[in-house]
């Protein structure tokens, strides 16, 4: 008796030690050893939903009150309005017309359950602060007061918890453009608070405690610290003591410098795909139209993902350990445009015949083939299941990753494929899909899968030719490649970066992930980014180089023609100017262009010399080599040279592009990059 006595104290201690173990401090260090919740990696597939205000002028983008009102305007949005609006129309003259007079919840359910997502993310309140539930914290400024006078939020959160298989969550913005109290906190450099005290911290309790969100996906947080937006603060309450502290899963965007280095799971980026496997579990956020989030009244067919590429997105993000949230805008009447439905309705048709491939699965010891591209590779409950993004020709498929395997399932297909094992890899012989309705990509389930020794870093990449994409890594134990490639840290150390706008900024640090050592920047915005989102040790111009003339001035100052190399990511905006001078300091110049937005692309593309030697393209997105191409596909460019990020980039440029020279870089980091530019310079 005694002895029980001894042991049931002894095991009351031990809960109660374990259960002060589970309490969380306001701290990164505690707060990121919270494990994730198991069912968002079990999920896979989530759909995002942006919908406000925005979705009334419905131009543009969802940032259409920025960059009409905003410090960085975009002239068609300005003239957008002129042409179309009175004088004194403001913003907030939209909100009555955004009735939501079509909103069915119930609909809205059935669609994206159809689509296979295991959960949703909706969006309470977006950068332009109006809040799309019944709150009292934003006065005639919420769809309760004005617009809808409904509580959107609680109606779709009630029409997908009637859905079994559906979780909700709630996107929402720390941040508002244009909240006099915000600008205020801004205009001190964030030493008061009093926007997070009376606005921020205040919604994100009530949302947590009215609708009780799986996922608490923030955003609008760059411009401060966690510390001015209370963000530890908030975690630990919502992991310790929120009314759902066991189930929730939150993502990074907590504050200036946190993102891609603390939360829950890590977004990193909009569009985030980085094409190998990461230490975290991560998110790809992406949307159905490519120019936008939200709804636009002049979007194109062209313009919307095709199922191609949305299972391409797929395929690439689940296999190398993320989740895919799919974003689609509705229109102010509260419908979901018809081609966003049809894609959703696609993906879930494909997810019925081969979502056992997807949900619960895990990444493979392999993520991509190492012989055929466009094969990816997941695995669950001891099988292994190679996506095929493109259908082999003569119906033969290599797997070079895969030595041999027991059995081989076409998953939909009533035959059996014929496989053999030889020094290659295993040889697949496909069946006919006529007859099938099996389309846009296909899965083989391997049973009894053995990974092969092949191993792409075995192999040293060079000169591609047509059709021919590899991995731009370098093997240090291969004489050979030292050769060629030289001493990539003396290389690096002359290596300069110039930087003429934020937005190249965001360009490069989206394919250079790693700090770098010296870069030249015009203007102090373009500076701050440059140290802050790209982490340059030093930042040389900035206010002193208040135009391009200046920055020139200071690059040929500094630089030397015979030692210095010059990076130049030319961004969203070409300077002319500045590409001028810079070939008359006699520098070399990698240049890199990276085509984000149509406006003016033509002009900008038919600028470009075509015998300009030092002219590389980088892309790190398949819609950006869709909308440079159809400005430079002639064939007055097959000599220019190609760099793509990630093997769906070099997949979309294989199909436009078959005659350049090509390097696949499959890691996005700074040495594999100025690799693949050490080898086009070549």
């Amino acid at each position: 008796m005694r002895l029980t006595k001894l042991l049931t104290v002894a095991s009351f201690a031990f809960c109660l030690a374990s259960l002060c173990q589970c309490r969380y401090t306001p701290d990164w260090a505690s707060l990121d050893s919270r494990p994730l919740p198991a069912w968002y990696d079990q999920s896979k597939i989530g759909i995002f939903i942006h919908w406000g205000v925005f979705s009334v002028p419905s131009y543009h983008s969802e940032w259409f009150w920025w960059y009409w009102q905003g410090t960085d305007k975009q002239k068609d949005v300005v003239n957008f309005m002129k042409q179309n609006y009175p004088p004194g129309f403001t913003y907030a003259d939209f909100a009555p017309k955004f009735k939501a007079t079509f909103f069915n919840p119930d609909q809205w359910a059935e669609l994206f359950d159809s689509a296979g997502a295991k959960y949703v993310v909706f969006t309470s309140k977006h950068h332009e602060g109006y809040c799309n539930w019944d709150t009292a914290y934003s006065f005639n400024w919420n769809s309760k007061q004005v617009g809808p006078n409904r509580d959107l939020v609680a109606d779709l959160a009630a029409a997908i918890r009637k859905r079994p298989g559906l979780r909700f969550g709630l996107y929402h913005s720390l941040y508002e453009w244009f909240n006099p109290l915000y600008q205020n906190d801004q205009r001190s450099q964030f030493k008061t608070r009093d926007f997070v005290l009376s606005k921020t911290m205040p919604e994100l309790y009530e949302l947590v405690n009215r609708f009780k969100p799986d996922v608490v996906w923030s955003d609008g947080d760059w411009d401060a610290p966690a510390e001015y937006w209370n963000s530890t603060g908030f975690l630990a309450w919502l992991y310790n003591d929120s009314p759902v502290n066991d189930s929730v899963v939150t993502n990074d965007r907590w504050g200036k410098g946190v993102m891609c280095n603390h939360g829950g799971y890590y977004t990193c980026q909009d569009r985030y795909n980085p094409g190998i496997l990461q230490p975290h579990k991560w998110e790809n956020c992406m949307t159905l139209d490519k120019q936008s989030w939200g709804y636009r009244r002049d979007a194109r067919l062209a313009d919307y993902l095709t199922p191609q590429e949305l299972l391409s997105t797929l395929a690439t993000t689940i296999s190398c350990g993320g989740n895919l949230l799919v974003n689609v805008g509705p229109t102010a009447d509260g419908t979901i445009d018809p081609v966003m439905e049809e894609r959703l309705r696609q993906l879930g048709s494909w997810l019925r015949t081969n979502g056992e491939a997807v949900y619960n699965s895990t990444p493979w010891s392999r993520q991509n083939d190492t012989a055929t591209s466009g094969v990816w590779y997941t695995q669950r409950a001891g099988s292994v299941y190679a996506f095929l993004l493109t259908w082999p020709a003569n119906d033969r498929l290599l797997l070079g990753s895969v030595a041999m395997a027991t059995n081989v399932t076409l998953l939909g297909h009533p035959k059996r494929p014929a496989f053999s094992a030889t020094p290659k890899g295993l040889s697949v012989a496909l069946p006919s899909l006529d007859g099938t309705g099996l389309r846009w990509a296909w899965v083989l389930r391997l049973d009894g899968a053995v990974q092969s020794n092949f191993s792409t870093s075995e192999f040293e990449p060079a000169v591609l030719s047509p059709h021919e994409f590899l991995p731009c890594k370098r093997n240090d134990s291969d004489e050979t490649s030292r050769d060629v490639v030289g001493d990539s840290s003396e290389e690096d150390s002359n290596l300069a970066v110039i930087f003429t706008s934020k937005r190249a900024v965001q360009f490069f640090s989206a394919v250079c992930r790693s700090p770098r050592r010296l870069c030249y920047a015009v203007g102090p915005a373009t500076a701050q980014a440059a140290a802050s989102v790209a982490g340059f040790v030093e930042v040389r111009g900035g206010a002193a180089c208040g135009n391009a003339d200046a920055l020139c001035d200071l690059v040929e100052a500094e630089l030397q023609p015979e030692v210095h190399k010059l990076l130049f990511p030319c961004g969203r905006v070409r300077k002319s100017t500045v590409e001028t001078r810079l070939a008359s300091f006699r520098l070399t110049v990698m240049e890199l262009y990276d085509a984000v937005e149509k406006k003016d692309l033509g002009r900008e593309i038919q600028q470009i010399e075509p015998q300009h030697k030092q002219l590389v393209l980088a892309f790190f997105s398949p819609s950006s080599v869709s909308m440079v191409m159809k400005h430079l596909y002639t064939s007055c460019y097959d000599d220019v040279k190609l760099i793509s990020i990630g093997p769906s980039t070099s997949h979309r440029l294989k199909e436009l592009l078959p005659h350049n020279q090509c390097f696949e870089c499959r890691t996005p980091s700074v040495d594999a990059f100025l690799h693949a530019l050490r080898l086009c310079r070549q």
